[in-house]
């Protein structure tokens, strides 16, 4: 007998399973390292490949993530997967102004 169950093909999370079901991973091979100081994201020019940052409390997806992480964390060094950087740009303001209401 044969099981159906996602469990029975692939044990983690229901996006990477999805992922190496259809026959590829996406994981982020290369990161790049980013100082954030007083909200400012800037690339240092370093680049790192996944096992140079395996098990750092720093590591980032996207911008969102860095934004959110640098808010939790302060500032410091951030290493944000390589294609999630804006392109064309030197910094990323992570803190939005308040906006009033009415």
């Amino acid at each position: 007998m044969q099981r159906s169950s996602r469990s029975a093909r692939c044990r983690g999370p229901a996006s990477w399973c999805r992922s190496r079901i259809s026959g590829h991973t996406a994981l982020n091979k290369s990161f790049d390292e980013v100082q954030v100081f007083n909200g400012v994201a800037e690339r240092t020019g370093m680049s790192y490949d996944r096992d140079g940052v395996r098990g750092r409390q720093g590591i980032c997806r996207s911008v969102t993530e860095l934004s959110a992480k640098s808010r939790r964390l302060g500032d410091g060094y951030y290493y944000l997967a390589s294609n999630a950087w804006p392109a064309d740009t030197k910094s990323v303001n992570l803190t939005r102004a308040w906006a009033t209401l009415g």
